[in-house]
């Protein structure tokens, strides 16, 4: 499923087992949809891709290889992402909140810069990898009441990050350690 169309809505759809002769993803959105109630599940690459200013909401994202695949400027609210290879992958100036994301076998949720992480569940993420419940790719991101327990890593930060805020989360259990602070970062 995929479409350029813009400031649309997809509510209670079902998008399943697309793209295994291409390797393509479940739904291709571009920009300014709202995506509600739907369950994107066994599609060969990403469960769904959704350009700048989408908000995805109570929505399910299952064995897919990723599970939401978030551009810029989105916002992404109680959603599950389970059983991917990673959970929820987002670029820059997202908010990521209220999600349950577990038992990915890489990394939970993924984002690169100016992000806000808060309020989330992420669990048995990196199955015998060194991936993380949270992963931060560059600067300026908050990451905070987050529940961290039996990743890879909590939360990992590349060395060359920076100026990232990280508080107030609960990392328990993480194979390789809670924080993984790679650049100039402290969490409280």
């Amino acid at each position: 499923m995929g479409t350029n169309a813009t400031d649309s809505y997809l509510i209670s759809v079902t998008v399943r087992t697309n793209g295994f002769a291409g390797g393509g993803s479940g739904a291709r959105l571009g920009n300014t949809w709202f995506i509600e109630n739907c369950v994107f599940l066994d599609n060969a690459s990403n469960g769904v891709v959704v350009a700048d200013h989408c908000t995805i909401q109570e929505t399910k994202a299952l064995r897919n290889r990723n599970g939401i695949y978030a551009m810029n400027d989105c916002r992404i609210v109680g959603c599950t992402a389970s059983l991917n290879m990673k959970g929820i992958l987002a670029l820059d100036h997202c908010t990521i909140r209220d999600c349950l994301v577990a038992n990915n076998t890489s990394t939970g949720i993924e984002v690169g810069q100016s992000c806000r992480v808060i309020d989330n569940n992420c669990a048995n993420n990196s199955f015998g990898s060194t991936g993380a419940g949270i992963a931060l790719t560059y600067n300026g991101n908050r990451v905070e009441g987050n529940t961290l327990a039996r990743n890879g890593y909590g939360v990992y930060t590349h060395s060359w990050c920076s100026k990232n805020l990280i508080i107030g989360n609960n990392a328990t259990e993480n194979t390789y350690g809670n924080y993984y602070l790679g650049g100039d970062e402290r969490a409280g």
